[in-house]
């Protein structure tokens, strides 16, 4: 008697060749969506820096020179990654800087908007809300430059 149609044994050796193939594939996939997140994070701090230095052209004649104040990058850089409000606060009261963060640059139409409502930007690594975050913009030798905050985990992400 010629029975069409496959066996037991053939059955369970193909379900375990496609199980062991998809231990092989997943983590792949998984890794390659974690690094294009990761791409995709650095891009928008880059849009997020570069829509502070238009912010900061608009303003550019209320800020005073870095080099004129005695302060450095490494000093801004400090005061914002160490999240040391009052120092930033003081720099912008002396119009060293401009401090300030990602939802002004939204609602100055510096970048646009992931969502209409709240929250206005994402991180889209974790769809946090990442419009709180701070932006430092000063003005070096006449040019405007921008310092988004950034963890070390993201600067190493992002270098």
């Amino acid at each position: 008697m010629n029975k069409r149609g496959f066996t037991l044994t053939e059955l369970i050796v193909v379900i375990i060749i496609l199980g062991i193939l998809t231990t092989i594939a997943v983590p792949s996939v998984i890794s390659i969506s974690q690094k294009i997140k990761g791409d995709m994070f650095c891009s928008k701090v880059e849009n997020i820096i570069s829509a502070a230095k238009l912010y900061g052209d608009d303003k550019f004649n209320n800020i005073i020179e870095l080099s004129d104040t005695g302060l450095t990058i490494d000093n801004l850089k400090d005061a914002l990654k160490n999240k040391n409000e009052s120092t930033l606060s003081n720099y912008e009261t002396n119009k060293y800087i401009i401090y300030t963060n990602v939802l002004e640059l939204v609602q100055n139409n510096k970048i646009s908007k992931d969502n209409d409502n709240p929250p206005y930007v994402i991180d889209p690594r974790d769809d946090s809300d990442i419009t709180n975050k701070k932006v430092v913009i000063y003005k070096k030798n006449n040019r405007i430059y921008a310092l988004y905050e950034l963890s070390t985990e993201e600067e190493q992400l992002c270098s």
